[in-house]
């Protein structure tokens, strides 16, 4: 066993294999626990993660490696609209100390911005929440600039969100949620197929089709779609167990 993998007891790598980096084989799962350590990143913590298409980061961990240096602070960030009154970009700033060779010091400021255009994907995040996810786009660019030893080659996976689903997606048309029992279990997990989810990017899919369930039929089946997933920690699970219980009031008042 190499060293990336011994800091980790066999309970603790089946959770990374389980949810972190599904699908790595053994030597992807090496790499991928090098570069954590190399980072000094947790992937149980979810601060960083394995995909096919390369190891990606969440924006906390971009900012805890930020911290660690003792030469940043975080700063403003702001969205942009266009003349019609939508989002158009966002804009973040990092502030940064550099030492000079005399040993005085100075805070520098960096701006990124980043445009809805370029970063908007269809998930349920970003369809809730696109000023968020579009802000922490900008800041990762902003971290990435002030501290490029720190973090160089690093992405935050909402950066990547619309790169995966582009490349991910299939030819076939999208189906359409129907009342039969496995309509809309069928189209959260075909959606789930386009890219290479988080579990808080799952959690999200089921939550969002529970809401949007027409029938209580439809509700008991999601449900027990959750119950199912093992992926789920008992938080999670009862999260997801009181949207079911709000939505199954929703379908009894007939809202």
């Amino acid at each position: 066993m190499t060293n990336a993998l011994k800091k980790y007891d066999e309970s603790e790598l089946e959770i990374i294999r389980d949810n972190v980096a599904k699908g790595a084989t053994n030597k992807e799962l090496e790499f991928f626990l090098t570069v954590c350590a190399r980072r000094n990143l947790d992937p149980i913590l979810k601060q960083i993660y394995w995909t096919p298409k390369g190891v990606m980061t969440s924006i906390d961990g971009l900012r805890l490696i930020a911290y660690r240096t003792r030469r940043y602070r975080p700063g403003k960030k702001e969205h942009i609209l266009d003349e019609k009154g939508n989002l158009e970009k966002a804009r973040a700033t990092v502030s940064q100390l550099f030492t000079y060779e005399d040993g005085t010091h100075e805070w520098f400021e960096v701006t990124e911005e980043a445009s809805l255009n370029e970063y908007v994907a269809s998930t349920p995040t970003w369809r809730k929440m696109p000023e968020v996810m579009l802000k922490k786009c900008a800041e990762a660019q902003a971290l990435r600039r002030a501290f490029p030893e720190e973090m160089g080659s690093l992405y935050a996976t909402e950066e990547l969100d619309q790169a995966n689903e582009e490349s991910e997606r299939k030819p076939e048309p999208p189906k359409r949620a129907g009342t039969d029992l496995g309509g809309i279990i069928d189209i959260v997990m075909e959606n789930a197929s386009l890219a290479p989810l988080t579990i808080g990017a799952k959690y999200d899919e089921l939550a969002s089709s529970m809401k949007d369930a027409p029938t209580a039929k439809d509700l008991k089946a999601l449900w027990h779609q959750c119950e199912k997933d093992k992926d789920f920690n008992d938080e999670q699970l009862e999260g997801l167990k009181a949207i079911k219980e709000a939505e199954k009031t929703r379908l009894a008042s007939g809202e």
